[in-house]
């Protein structure tokens, strides 16, 4: 998978981001609010759970600039998805990750990951073509205007 922080392709999306529309944020703040409903071991059972599952997505997201892997996912075929994000870094107490899918052509965000992310629930409709973890401020934002931390594109 090509996770070049300059790809063209994470790019191209930007003007689209820019264009994500406010019901975005009742959406993310949500997503948020369902994913902190679950006890995290059992979100790690489902996780694990649903990795198995024919046609799950199993995939790694990726700093684009040190090139490591920053988050585990799973999304099942049904769009039900799980992001464990153990081994990102603490951030400070007003700031946030937030989830993106990027499906066809926009960009959405799907969850709140906090500011010590374990395993998050989250869900996708349609067709996933990648997802980005970003670093925002608390309560997340209807459009980022940050790099992503974390990078996964689908090059099928």
């Amino acid at each position: 998978a090509d996770t070049n922080p300059s790809s063209p392709k994470w790019r191209r999306f930007m003007p689209i981001v820019a264009g994500v529309a406010a019901v975005l944020v009742a959406v993310s703040l949500t997503a948020g609010l369902l994913s902190t409903r679950s006890e995290p071991v059992g979100l790690e059972a489902l996780a694990l759970a649903s990795a198995d599952l024919e046609g799950s997505i199993n995939v790694e997201l990726i700093d684009p600039a040190a090139g490591t892997a920053v988050a585990n996912v799973v999304v099942t075929t049904d769009g039900e998805g799980f992001i464990d994000g153990r081994t990102l870094p603490t951030l400070a107490e007003n700031r946030t990750y937030q989830l993106w899918a990027i499906v066809g052509e926009r960009v959405i965000s799907v969850g709140i990951m906090g500011n010590r992310p374990e395993t998050t629930a989250f869900r996708v409709e349609g067709q996933l073509a990648g997802l980005a973890i970003s670093e925002e401020i608390l309560g997340g934002v209807v459009v980022s205007e940050q790099d992503p931390v974390g990078i996964w594109l689908d090059e099928v």
